[in-house]
């Protein structure tokens, strides 16, 4: 049987760069227990979109307060990292960084890369709006 090979920066990218403005923010990847809790979220928030009912325990995991949310953003984000973002930028901004954050952690870099590029607002491919204008 074949040795696995060793796991490191070549095969995982344990953190995320995203530069706003005159500055590159690192953020590092989340431990695997609130990893878990993100994919758990996003697995109800698609289930929700695509008009499937919630099990009780998705709706449970989607009622956050105030203070469950702002924990949420001190894990994914870093404490420090969310407090200097706080006293720097909008409200908006620091949504749209943890919307990537939150992206990366429960499908891949790329898709945060097309999130945070596009500003949150996912522009149809080619071939939808193609389709779209021969109806």
């Amino acid at each position: 049987m074949a040795a696995f090979k060793q796991l490191s920066d070549d095969i995982f990218n344990d953190f995320l760069d995203l530069p706003i403005q005159d500055r590159t923010w690192r953020i590092p990847s989340p431990p695997a227990e609130h990893g878990l809790r993100v994919a758990r979220l996003m697995a109800g928030a698609m289930n929700l979109q695509e008009g499937k009912t919630p099990s009780a325990e998705q709706v449970r995991s989607f009622q956050f307060d105030d203070e469950e949310e702002e924990q949420l953003m001190h894990q994914l984000l870093g404490t420090d990292t969310y407090d200097e973002m706080m006293g720097i930028y909008s409200h908006a901004v620091v949504q749209h960084v943890l919307m990537t954050v939150i992206i990366w952690v429960a499908f891949d870099e790329a898709t945060a890369q097309l999130y945070w590029e596009q500003g949150g607002h996912p522009k149809p491919n080619r071939a939808a709006r193609r389709k779209k204008t021969t109806k």
